[in-house]
């Protein structure tokens, strides 16, 4: 009987530890009353304070569109605000937004702390390795299905 570890069998585990951990991820942001995505959006403006819903798409590549539908959810609940500079608008946290923003944080790094448990330094190094370079592969992937197309 063969062993071996096929690249399917490897993806097949791979896309459920992906689905588990956005449905953990999403039953806790959920929890605390945050939207998918939103704490992403947070996250940007926490680190880049100011940005105009046009960047803060280009930060996340989604569209302008569902940017402006988030930020409105977002403006409602008093997490973030806009303070207009000229023609534009930059998009600040409130206070709450802050609060809301840690608060994320610290579910990220529980999940982080209980994924990881365990893994040696030179199993999160391979691990490391090996996710940088199935990146790469498929970064790869996607510019030759551009050429082709």
């Amino acid at each position: 009987m063969d062993d071996k570890i096929t690249a399917a069998a490897v993806e097949g585990r791979l896309m459920g530890f992906i689905r588990t951990h956005h449905a953990t991820m999403r039953r806790y942001f959920h929890s605390i009353g945050m939207f998918n995505g939103h704490p992403h959006m947070l996250f940007h403006l926490r680190r880049r304070p100011g940005m105009t819903q046009k960047e803060l798409a280009a930060a996340m590549d989604i569209s302008p569109a569902s940017v402006a539908v988030s930020v409105k959810r977002l403006e409602a609940a008093g997490l973030v605000r806009r303070e207009k500079q000229g023609r534009e608008s930059r998009l600040h946290l409130t206070a709450e937004g802050e609060a809301m923003d840690a608060a994320c944080a610290r579910g990220r790094d529980f999940m982080i702390a209980h994924v990881y448990n365990g893994l040696t330094d030179g199993e999160l190094a391979t691990l490391d390795k090996l996710l940088t370079k199935m990146t790469a592969n498929l970064q790869n992937t996607c510019a030759a299905m551009e050429e082709t197309t």
